[in-house]
């Protein structure tokens, strides 16, 4: 009857190690998933800033900053789709963090946008050198903040691989 016992429960202890294994398995594969969807989410951003920026260097020659609305309009679009996914996205405690600072990031590329941006819409084909000049400077004075939300966003996804066990590819300067 002993050795019954002592079976029984040795077979619960396996099937506890193995369900345990399972479960953390997949949130571990939840939190990578997660990891990924928000890094999409920054990587997407950062194509549509730099095709902003290439634009601005084609109208700051010819100053038809008009054709920059394309580009803002799809930026800001993009922000806000993400912005409400993110926000609708159900996540486990853990990952509340990143959700959290991607959209502190998100929210700061919309006033980045709204504020620094758009302005140079507004520039005519007569605008001033001096005109044009103030709205990049005050469009570098603000962008300089945007490493600070990127760095916070790289810190947390750090600690939640740390937290899951998994180890985030590091991705060359070139890219």
């Amino acid at each position: 009857m002993r050795w019954k016992a002592l079976f029984i429960s040795f077979s619960f202890l396996v099937f506890f190690q193995v369900s345990f294994a399972q479960k953390s398995e997949q949130a571990k594969n939840l939190a990578m998933e997660f990891n990924d969807y928000c890094s999409e989410i920054t990587d997407s951003l950062y194509y549509k800033g730099v095709a902003w920026g290439q634009t601005f260097g084609q109208v700051h020659q010819d100053r038809d900053f008009k054709r920059l609305s394309v580009h803002s309009k799809e930026l800001l679009r993009f922000i806000e789709n993400s912005q409400k996914a993110l926000i609708n996205k159900k996540v486990e405690e853990e990952m509340e963090d990143l959700k959290v600072a991607v959209l502190d990031f998100l929210a700061f590329e919309k006033g980045l946008i709204t504020e620094a941006f758009l302005p140079f819409e507004a520039l005519t084909v007569d605008a001033s050198d001096d005109a044009i000049q103030e709205r990049v400077d005050f469009l570098t004075a603000i962008a300089e903040k945007e490493t600070d939300f990127l760095q916070n966003v790289q810190r947390v996804q750090e600690e939640m691989a740390s937290l899951y066990g998994y180890t985030i590819e590091e991705v060359p300067e070139s890219e």
